[in-house]
């Protein structure tokens, strides 16, 4: 019995065949290495033609090659992919009006929340200072000029690859959302060859 195992399951599939990775099988004892050096042990010479073998289309590992390549083939073209990632287009324009408009209206949720007066017409001082550096959506800015974020690990730490996450409605909603737009901006792009994942935590700001 194989605990704590992540698998996916192909419903179309009705032949109950089971792929296994390199690395639990080389963890349940199964060496490739080994076998052919076995094999060797046994024979020089080996003659397959009178083995009943299945073509090559029919392989499970063959099929799922084949339909990760469909869908990544399209995507994944190299000048596609550098141009997006190296010159993306932001050619949003900024709207300083609806700007304002909505820092007026997050003011007056101050005001309301019990903000004293002259902390309210501090803010608003500071908002109309720095108003520039708020966005409603993405737009053609320059980078800013902050060192680079270097992740470092502590000695020992391996990668994994995290579990999924169930999130509220609200939430997958602002992540569809958001997660588009950095798409359609060519901020990002999807990577179906990654092999480590983590899923994305949503913290409300207080």
């Amino acid at each position: 019995m194989l605990r704590g195992l992540v698998c996916w399951i192909d419903e179309s599939d009705q032949s109950h065949a089971l792929t296994i990775s390199r690395l639990v099988m080389k963890r349940l004892g199964y060496s490739t290495p080994k076998l052919l050096a076995d094999a060797k042990a046994r024979s020089d010479e080996y003659h397959l033609d009178d083995m009943d073998l299945p073509d090559a289309a029919d392989r499970k590992f063959t099929r799922m090659h084949a339909i990760m390549r469909d869908k990544t083939e399209g995507y994944f073209e190299a000048d596609e992919v550098d141009e997006l990632v190296t010159t993306p287009s932001l050619t949003a324009e900024i709207d300083q009006q609806s700007v304002q408009a909505v820092l007026a209206a997050k003011v007056q949720e101050a005001r309301e929340a019990g903000l004293p007066s002259d902390c309210v017409e501090t803010l608003q001082q500071l908002l109309a200072r720095y108003c520039d550096v708020f966005r409603l959506a993405f737009g053609n800015d320059p980078p800013i000029k902050v060192p680079p974020l270097k992740i470092r690990l502590k000695e020992g730490a391996r990668p994994v690859k995290a579990k999924a996450r169930r999130y509220p409605p609200l939430h997958r909603e602002y992540l569809e959302k958001h997660l588009q737009e950095l798409l359609d901006r060519g901020l990002e792009y999807i990577n179906h060859r990654s092999r480590w994942a983590s899923a994305p935590r949503i913290v409300a700001k207080k």
